[in-house]
């Protein structure tokens, strides 16, 4: 039976070792996951920049930015007509790539 008197420092010791555990744990899978992403994943081979292929935010921050169409094509001008945009995301320049890629 517990002490009505006791401190509650020590739950809460237990709670911040907890807590601190569980956001150990969420950046280490996102760290495991963008260099999975940036060196083992099947899209590794084609070319973009390292942030874009290790994450999404990137993308999704262009995205908000309002203005993908230029960062796009400024990705576009500097790798090729075929850039990874996003961990599982390519992007082509060129509107024939869409019948070889989908067979449409």
């Amino acid at each position: 039976m517990e002490s009505t008197t006791g401190s509650p420092f020590p739950k809460v010791a237990q709670l911040f070792s907890a807590l601190l555990v569980v956001v150990f744990l969420c950046i280490s899978y996102a760290l495991c996951k963008a260099f999975y992403n940036v060196f083992f994943h099947p899209l590794r081979r084609f070319p973009g920049p390292k942030s874009w292929a290790a994450s999404r935010i990137p993308y999704v921050l262009a995205q908000i930015d309002g203005k993908p169409h230029k960062h796009l094509l400024a990705l576009h001008d500097k790798y090729g007509p075929i850039v990874r945009i996003a961990d599982t995301d390519l992007s082509f320049i060129y509107p024939d790539a869409w019948k070889d890629n989908n067979g449409h």
